[in-house]
């Protein structure tokens, strides 16, 4: 009888931990589609998620929040994955990357402050601008851009 018993707990308890993984692996499909449909909360579920552990995973979202729903935080995720995923990690600087990369992930890095994006903003100012770390003259040059940043911090 208490073999019966122990077999019949392990079981169960085999049993809740794949209903377990099934309600996450929906939780997952469901963020994503939410995504797809511009969900920003969502987004940031997933992102917050993905950030975690599978960063990578995130690009195609964070591309798809950029660039068909315009939402500020995507453009700097973009930029921030790309670094990452080129092994940028520890100050920023570019060198890491290929030239087609660096040229993408500063594009949505200057978009991202365009955007009113504060973080984008405050590694600009603090890495890029004249007379920091790694200068980027098209950057620092461009006063409206350098302005904009400011304003960002400034929210």
């Amino acid at each position: 009888m208490r073999l019966s018993f122990l077999r019949l707990l392990i079981l169960l308890l085999l049993l809740t931990a794949c209903t377990k993984n099934k309600r996450n692996i929906t939780d997952f499909q469901q963020l994503k589609i939410n995504i797809i449909k511009g969900n920003i909360t969502s987004y940031e579920e997933l992102s917050t998620k993905y950030f975690e552990s599978n960063y990578l995973d995130m690009l195609p979202y964070s591309l798809m929040m950029a660039n068909k729903y315009h939402y500020p935080r995507a453009y700097y995720d973009v930029y921030e994955i790309l670094m990452v995923s080129g092994g940028c990690v520890e100050d920023h600087n570019l060198n890491c990357l290929d030239d087609l990369t660096k040229e993408l992930a500063l594009d949505y890095l200057k978009l991202a402050i365009e955007k009113s994006d504060k973080t984008a903003s405050e590694i600009f100012l603090e890495y890029y601008n004249k007379g920091k770390s790694y200068p980027i003259k098209e950057f620092y040059e461009n006063e409206a851009l350098v302005e904009k940043a400011k304003i960002n911090m400034k929210k």
